[in-house]
């Protein structure tokens, strides 16, 4: 089922912080940060990623505006098929304007760097990644100077469990009727071409599963899976000397490419009966 990710910062806010720490936000104005830098990590297998070259930005954006304002600091550019699981953009100046005087913000360094990870988002799909910070917990005052400690968050609707795996379903068919299997079925995949060699996975369907099947996370390339069906399992013997036998139709086999064209393989196939 597709998950939220989050890491629960407060949603934004401009309401009054009470104390004696900073009780600003009745008469601030802006909240200006200029992001200077921005990079994205890709997935490349099950487990496994990397940072892309860290783009140079200069984009100012006014964080008290971002909940009425749409705002586009950057453009880039990745293939198709491509699966980004973290965003991250660095923050190197930061003012704050009270009453109309323009003050500046110290950041410690920190602070400096915005990531934004446990994403799935792949290239070709419409997808949005909603950033939140709380404002009142993100500026503080101290000894006459003001702090910037960005309380960013993130909720980002993705399916994290299919992410570089390969499963699917299996159809009946009669004629040019497809329906669900009736019986248990028995499904191997192989790497590569070949299925003379020891299968990486086996697993049975079972008839409540109603044909669906997932067989894990493989880094990319060429797998071939097989479906069988008539199973039928026979014990003969008696005492200690029992013997088990096994047998089943091959009912279909394909080989296909996984992580060609996308982080995920969905197959559908379907059997003669």
């Amino acid at each position: 089922e597709p998950t939220t990710q989050s890491n629960d910062a407060n949603p934004m806010s401009y309401g009054t912080l009470n104390g004696d720490r900073f009780d600003v936000w009745e008469d601030a104005e802006k909240l200006e940060v200029h992001i200077s830098g921005f990079s994205y990590m890709v997935s490349t297998g099950p487990g496994e990623s990397e940072w892309a070259t860290p783009t140079k930005t200069d984009k100012t954006v006014d964080l008290m505006t971002l909940s009425s304002t749409d705002i586009t600091w950057l453009n880039f550019d990745v293939p198709k098929g491509t699966v980004i699981v973290g965003i991250a953009f660095r923050i190197d100046e930061a003012t704050i304007t009270v009453a109309g005087e323009e003050k500046p913000l110290e950041i410690p360094g920190g602070s400096k760097i915005i990531r934004a990870q446990n994403l799935n988002w792949e290239i070709s799909q419409e997808s949005t990644i909603e950033l939140q910070i709380d404002l009142t917990r993100s500026v503080v005052e101290f000894l006459g100077k003001y702090h910037f400690i960005p309380r960013f968050g993130w909720r980002w609707r993705g399916n994290l469990r299919n992410l570089w795996a390969i499963h699917g379903d299996v159809k009946a068919l009669s004629g040019t009727t497809e329906s669900t299997p009736t019986e248990p079925l028995l499904i191997a995949l192989y790497t590569g071409e070949s299925t003379d060699t020891t299968p990486t996975i086996v697993k049975t369907i079972p008839v409540a599963k109603e044909g669906t099947f997932y067989l894990g996370k493989y880094d990319p390339g060429k797998y071939t899976v097989v479906l069988w069906d008539d199973l039928s399992f026979t014990i003969t013997g008696e005492g200690t000397e029992i013997t088990l036998s096994f047998s089943a139709r091959e009912a279909t086999h394909t080989t296909f490419e996984h992580g060609k064209t996308s982080a995920e393989t969905n197959l559908h196939l379907t059997y003669r009966n």
